[in-house]
């Protein structure tokens, strides 16, 4: 009986001190959002970054190159022999770089030079507007619809390149949709030809820089291995690995790191003023029944309970929120998104359940300190409720710490 008594009134207080409640409960949601978002961020950016690196490879997924100390990017198809490994699809590239104008403004252009019939197949480009016999032959260069909308171009249009100080006139003999190779497509302007208009700016015949392979995933380990035996002058690397590993994550998760613990700290103080708000509230009614033969650990229990309620609601509400708000944070901080790469999300179970663990729990081992603390008055003190100067204080630091947050 006096147990429910206690835990009505408890209900009550919590009800009908809104502005306390109030602020326990912000805290504990934005803790709690802040916390998976932060956790879930860094993870979501590196996968969105891997979405678009893998895309550019269409469906290849391992990349050949000379290696980095060799002084000679160039060599023959023929140097790298696949007869060793289960392959599906190959092809080779040739990359070159240069300047153009369009529409008063120097752009820096990259040419790569492929068999386009592979290319297709192999999902790197994919032609939604060509010439009615589609080769890349006779100088004819392929643009993304993107370039081709940016800068009202179209098929049979010239395109000049200023490359190792000659000029170059192609013709737009097709264009492509803004995927495989393109999705690499940012600030430069991407071409595809076929492999003759490169060497000839090389002065080369037949002379590639990189090979693309596909095998299937459960051969990659093994494929890998096998050519890097064979190839010892070359790298070997599976699609994307290199890329992302090239990719400054410390500032990112320098930052979310800071973020959660100023947040969590901030949280802390506050969650930890209105504990002592709390407690202190309840110590003349807690004092009434400790006097009618409640024990402690009763008491304890029921003034646990209410944190772990705050906790628990603040946790579920933060929780629903974090979920609909972090696709729209992860977009902030998508620097690709302005290219048409979309963000890619994914939920983590675990970051999930840290987060609500987190938040449910936070307000309870605050709440305990507390509780604690105040079974070190005297019977005399808890039923005078001499607290009360105490009691002003700590609101006030409640404000001046809330005040803090917001900022």
């Amino acid at each position: 009986m006096a147990m429910k008594i206690i835990l009505n009134h408890m209900v009550k207080n919590i009800f009908e001190k809104k502005l306390r409640t109030s602020i326990m409960l912000v805290t504990i949601i934005l803790s709690t959002m802040v916390l998976f978002i932060g956790l879930s961020l860094n993870d979501i950016l590196n996968n969105t970054y891997s979405t678009m690196v893998k895309g550019a490879y269409g469906d290849g997924n391992i990349l050949m190159t000379k290696e980095i100390d060799n002084d000679d990017p160039f060599y023959h198809t023929e140097d790298i022999y696949t007869d060793t490994i289960d392959l599906n699809d190959r092809v080779d590239l040739i990359n070159q770089a240069g300047m153009s104008k369009l529409d008063g403004k120097d752009v820096r252009v990259s040419i790569v030079g492929l068999d386009v019939n592979v290319a297709v197949k192999m999902k790197l480009i994919d032609p939604i507007d060509q010439d009615s016999d589609f080769e890349l032959v006779d100088n004819r260069v392929m643009i993304s619809a993107r370039t081709a909308t940016n800068y009202d171009l179209e098929v049979g249009d010239p395109f000049k390149i200023d490359m190792n100080e000659d000029t170059y006139t192609y013709t737009i003999g097709a264009i492509s949709k803004p995927t495989g190779l393109y999705d690499s497509e940012m600030d430069d302007i991407m071409l595809v030809a076929s492999y003759e208009p490169l060497n000839e700016v090389y002065g080369t015949e037949n002379l590639v820089t990189s090979t693309l392979l596909q095998v299937d995933h459960d051969q990659l380990e093994d494929s890998m291995a096998t050519l890097k035996n064979h190839h010892t002058d070359f790298s070997v690397e599976q699609v994307g690995q290199h890329e992302s590993a090239m990719r400054d994550e410390e500032t990112i998760q320098t930052t979310m790191f800071i973020a959660i613990v100023i947040i969590v700290m901030i949280s802390a103080y506050v969650i930890l003023s209105l504990s002592k708000v709390i407690i202190a509230e309840r110590m003349p009614t807690v004092g009434t029944f400790r006097s009618l033969g409640a024990t402690k650990g009763m008491i304890n229990r029921l003034l646990s309970m209410e944190f772990l309620l705050y906790g628990i609601i603040g946790a579920v509400i933060g929780l629903i929120l974090a979920l609909l708000g972090l696709p729209i944070v992860a977009d902030l901080f998508n620097e690709y998104k302005e290219y048409g790469l979309e963000t890619v999300i994914h939920y983590q179970p675990t970051y999930i359940i840290i987060a609500f663990v987190f938040g449910a729990l936070f307000p309870l081992f605050f709440g305990i300190i507390q509780i604690h603390r105040a079974h070190k008055k005297t019977l005399k003190e808890i039923m005078l409720n001499t607290t009360q100067h105490t009691l002003h204080r700590t609101i006030q630091n409640v404000r001046l710490s809330w005040g803090a947050f917001s900022l």
